[in-house]
């Protein structure tokens, strides 16, 4: 799980996403500006929609998807911050990946 933002908050949420999907995008930015999001410690579960590492499909929806997973893993302590680049990048990560 990669911590989202502060972790010491008394209501906990799991969001599943992927760090290319244009939906998941409007979510963060959509919860970011709810009310709640004050109170919440949030963790996310990467599933990348990219055959490159998810085996559960046979075609990318968003191809790049799986490097971009990786690099917020890695990214441990900054994860909040190559999410967030990752959300403001994805048409240009999206048109570099079909490329």
């Amino acid at each position: 799980f990669v911590p989202i933002g502060p972790q010491t908050r008394d209501v906990s949420m799991l969001e599943i996403l992927d760090p290319l999907c244009p939906s998941c995008r409007g979510f963060e930015r959509r919860f970011a500006e709810h009310r709640a999001a004050g109170a919440v410690s949030r963790r996310a579960l990467l599933f990348p929609l990219d055959h490159a590492c998810n085996w559960m499909i046979r075609e990318s929806i968003h191809p790049g998807a799986c490097l971009v997973s990786e690099a917020v893993l890695c990214a441990e302590g900054d994860a909040e911050e190559v999410l967030e680049w990752a959300f403001d990048h994805q048409e240009d990560i999206h048109a570099a990946a079909e490329a």
